[in-house]
This record gives C-alpha cells, structure tokens and sequence, in this order.
C-alpha cells in the first residue's frame, strides 16, 4: 500500500515537473512497477478492497465533473457540445486504443481501456490547459470546451473503470493452503495406491514447499501456477491439478478477442521452442527457427519454468504435452500480450501480433477428419491412424474403422500400421469393438493383476477374470502383418491397446517409447477443490498389462520407426 502510494505521488510530481500530464508518467511507472517489474500487485496489497477502491474513484472523478456543468452554460454551448462529444470523443478513442494494441502490444480489452484513460486525461489538460492562452478562442468556443471537458471525463470514467466488467475472484492465503490440504488428503484417501508414481514422503515434502509460496492472496490463474508444481511430482497422467474446462474458456477468450503465443511449436532437445506453425496449424516461412527469446526473456528458462506445472508420467511425455499446449501454459504464467517480440535463430527479430485462431489441439479434437483417417499406399501398405479414443457419436467411428477393414480386404493389403503416436486414450470399447475385432486371434484380456478404490473407501486387490472373444468367421478379418506406431503422447487406453496387441502377439509396437507406463492407473475421477474451482483429477486403479510382468516399466517400442 505504502509502494502504490509513493509511486503515485510521485509519478504526480514527474508530470509537473516535465510539464506532461500526470497520467503518462503514472502509467509508465505502473507497468515498471507491476506487469513488467512484478515488484507491486496491486490485487495482492488491496485485496477485496480494490474493486470498491476503483469505484470510489471513479465516483469522485463523476462527481467532480457534475460540479463543473452548468445547464444554462450547456445550452448555450450549442452544437458545438455535440459535435465535440460524438466526433471528438470516438475518434480519439479509437486512435488511443489502436496505438495501445498495435504499438504497446496489449489486448484489445486492455487497449480499450488504456485508450478511454488517455483520451480523458489528455484532453482534458492538453487542450483545456492551454485554452487560456489561445487568444482567438472566445465565448462560445470556450464554453463548448470548458463543458465538452466535463462530459468527456464523466463519461469516460464510467467508460474506463473495470467495475461493471467480471474480475477475477482473489482468494486469501487460508483459502489457498486449504484447497492443497484438500487436495493432498484426496488423493491420501481416494488413490489405490499413490507409491505407483510418487512416494507419500516425497508427495509432503514438496506438498509443503507448495504451501508455503500460499503465504498472498491471488486469482485463479496464480493459484494453479503455484499448486500445479505438484503434476510433475506427481508423475501420472491421471493424477494432477488442472484447470476447469480449459478447452471451452480458452476457446471462449479467442471469441471475445484474446490472442494467444501466436505460434505452435515443438521442443527441440536442448529444450528450446522450435515454431512448427502459426497457432492454429497455418503454415509459416518461420517454421523450423528455434526460439530464442520471448519478451525478452530466455525462451529455455522459460520452457522449464512451464514444465514445472505440466503433468504426465515422464520428463518425455510432460514434455510432449508442453509442446501441444505452449500457448495455454504460456498464458498462465506470462499472461496473454497483444504482441510478442521474439528472437530466432539466424539473423533478424521478429516483432508478432498475438494469435486469435483456434489452437490445432482445439481444432483437432473437434473435427472427426482430423482424428481419424485411413489411407491406402502405393506399396499395398494400409494406414490407419486414430488419434483417439474418444468420439462422441461412436457409431460414426464404428462405420469408419468398418470401411477401412473394407477398403484394406479389397486391395488385399499385407501390411496394416496403426498410428496411435498422438492418442491420448479414452472408451477402451473404442479400441476393442473399432479395430480388435479385425485383428485378435484368440481371446484377450485389457489387463491382468489391478488394485481398485471402492466406493466404500477400501481397496480391493484383483485380476481381470473374463476374456474379450474375438468375433468369429469375420470377412473383414485382417491376416497379414500389424505394426502399431507408438509415440509421446501415446497414453491411458491406447496404452492398453498397445499392450494387448504386444502381449497377445497380434501385432508389434514402432515409433517412440519411453513415455508412459504399461502398468496404467485409469477410472478417472475428478474433484472441484472447494475454493479456487481448480480441479483435481485422479485415478481410481492401476492395472498391470495382460502378460502381469512389471517390465518394461515403460511402453517400448519392438523397434525403431521406420
């Protein structure tokens, strides 16, 4: 309270001084001290006092101008109020909050505002303040100033201020360390067994590091970068904290016109960004350039600093993950700028606007096309790839994966590669009355030995008793050689399918291992932490793959891509 006080008084006194008006000093002092330094936050200092603080503000600011209106006065103005009011005011709006996106590289809300502030202030002591002094300004002409001022600057206060918009909600530190109490005491009392990927001492220790960076208020967004060091601790792709309906709010914020990092991208193995595509998957002359810096900021510290929040098994896979969502990490933790200056490799920098389309990731899961696809190549080779697991018309899905088998029997194909490098998992029928049916030779089983969560709160130790059957005498039944190409992100269910193809000799694994567990948890649930809204999500059992052997530890492939 006492930084934001002097910085203000003091960013009064510079204006003087310089002979600007007060608020270009103040705004570059608080984008030193806040978004920029990080050294004062504001919401952190005021709390719940800072809406009302704003309105009160503002309250003063309009009444002040009431003051100053004279209604006599007002009609005599003339049409010169109105001309001034209608065109004056817009224009320069609009010219304040093009130059705050396009310039200063902020988002279109932000520059919105940023523009009604300056327009207000500038006007009012630019113009106004050197009336005086400008002889052939007379009568009526000052007058439509004098009141044209007062009812910019109402106007544009109520205009500015952020009270009537939804602000983030702030939680106090009490709130903030008994959501990750909630959360480290579910998964003590709902996971069958944590030591499958975390030790419970580990799990305290850093549980405790955790807690006490919760020692300030914050928002929703600080609370997950701050709780979200636990995924990696955690080491399962089941078991994590994660953000509420991240695809549907990220997709919303594209509508209402947020941009965000405006590339995709993969990283390269010394852990820096390479650009793949602009957001959204378009092509781009930049594509292969490695990232080297981000607003100024060393592009590989700060993919580290996002690792430190992605979940998932292992380095590899939570890296793999990184990469798919760069752009929703990166807003979490450096927000979401209306402009990026990068460095590349090679010569030259690059100065980008922030993305608005769709993240690939977005787009892919969305549209059946993109998931699925089966192709027939020149060699007699059928390629069947599945990206997932998950498709809500699943009959849909079923006629597809028909008409593959249909298309590979009457080319009379003997080689099948199913790619589910990408295949996050899913419905494990998806998998079983999709693709097995046209390849098992014999019964199956998805798993053997598992420990399972009861309702009840015990936990039940077992194993898979009843075998799948393969359908019997099916034209469409594939006999020549299957290879499932493994990668990453293969995960959950397709882990389960790749497992089964291996252990029961229906096929072999190629591609990129090394990733994920065959011994996968799964019968995932997941849990609102009672304060922030975050989400907790966590797995209700761990099955051993159909062989019961515990290795490889991690799904391997039988050899190298080809």
């Amino acid at each position: 309270m006492i930084g934001i006080a002097v910085a203000g008084v003091f960013g009064q006194w510079l204006g003087w001084r310089l002979r600007l008006p007060a608020i270009i000093p103040l705004l570059a002092i608080g984008a030193l001290l806040g978004p920029i330094g990080g050294l004062i936050h504001p919401s952190a200092a005021l709390g719940e006092v800072m809406r009302p603080a704003i309105g009160m503000a503002v309250a003063i600011i309009v009444f002040e101008g009431g003051l100053n209106l004279n209604l006599r006065e007002l009609r005599s103005a003339g049409s010169g109020i109105v001309r001034l009011v209608s065109v004056a005011l817009p224009l320069n709006w609009l010219l304040g909050t093009l130059a705050g996106h396009w310039v200063a590289g902020l988002s279109w809300p932000v520059a919105i505002l940023v523009g009604a502030i300056l327009v207000t202030h500038i006007f009012q002591r630019i113009v106004l303040g050197k009336v005086p002094r400008w002889k052939r300004f007379k009568g009526r002409a000052v007058l439509a100033l004098r009141i044209g001022s007062s009812l910019i600057s109402t106007a544009l206060a109520l205009l500015a201020t952020p009270t009537n918009a939804t602000a983030a909600p702030i939680y106090d530190a009490v709130s903030l360390q008994a959501d990750l109490r909630f959360a480290l005491d579910t998964i003590e009392h709902q996971h069958p067994n944590v030591r499958h990927s975390v030790t419970t001492a580990k799990l305290e220790h850093e549980g405790e590091k955790v807690r006490r960076q919760l020692d300030h208020p914050m928002n929703q967004a600080e609370a997950w970068t701050t709780l979200a060091q636990l995924n990696p601790v955690l080491a399962d792709g089941h078991l994590f904290i994660g953000l509420p309906d991240w695809r549907g709010q990220s997709a919303e914020l594209i509508r209402q016109g947020t941009g965000f990092f405006p590339f995709e991208v993969r990283l390269d193995a010394e852990g820096f960004p390479v650009i793949t595509a602009t957001l959204g998957g378009a092509a781009t002359p930049l594509a292969g350039r490695r990232i080297v810096r981000i607003d100024g900021r060393d592009a590989r510290a700060i993919a580290r600093a996002l690792l430190r929040r992605v979940h998932g098994d292992t380095p590899a896979f939570r890296k793999a993950l990184l990469a798919q969502r760069w752009w929703l990490f990166f807003a979490k933790l450096y927000g979401t700028p209306g402009a990026y200056d990068l460095v590349l490799s090679g010569p030259g920098k690059q100065h980008v606007v922030a993305g608005h389309a769709l993240p690939a990731i977005l787009q892919r899961d969305a549209d059946f096309d993109q998931l699925f696809a089966c192709r027939i190549d020149a060699d007699g080779t059928a390629q069947l790839t599945v990206a997932s697991f998950v498709w809500e018309d699943k009959a849909r899905y079923l006629r597809f994966t028909h008409d593959c088998f249909s298309r590979v029997k009457a080319v009379g194909a003997s080689r099948l590669v199913i790619d589910v490098s990408a295949n996050g998992g899913g419905d494990d029928d998806m998998w079983k009355d999709g693709i097995l049916r046209y390849i098992a030779t014999r019964p199956y089983k998805q798993g053997s030995t598992y420990l399972k969560r009861e309702r009840t709160g015990s936990v039940t130790a077992g194993s898979i008793e009843t075998p799948t059957q393969p359908v019997a005498d099916d034209q469409l039944h594939f006999k020549g050689k299957v290879t499932v190409l493994i990668g990453p992100l293969t995960y959950s269910s397709a882990v389960l399918f790749s497992n089964v193809v291996r252990d029961y000799g229906f096929g072999s694994l190629a591609g990129t291992g090394g990733a994920a567990r065959t011994r996968q948890s799964g019968g995932v649930q997941s849990v609102k932490l009672p304060n922030t809204g975050l989400v907790l999500s966590y797995p209700r059992f761990v099955l051993d793959p159909p062989s019961g052997s515990r290795g490889p530890t991690y799904l391997q492939p039988d050899h190298p891509p080809q």
